[in-house]
């Protein structure tokens, strides 16, 4: 049951990132997120 979970959720977390990368506000996004680790 806890498998099937995690598993579903990874999924999730991969299409999601899929869907990111695919955005052609990436490169924006990509540029939040260095401008948030400086």
């Amino acid at each position: 049951m806890k498998k099937n979970i995690l598993l579903i959720l990874f999924a999730i977390l991969a299409f999601a990132l899929a869907l990111i990368i695919t955005n052609p506000n990436f490169k924006d996004f990509k540029n939040r997120l260095i401008n948030l680790e400086k």
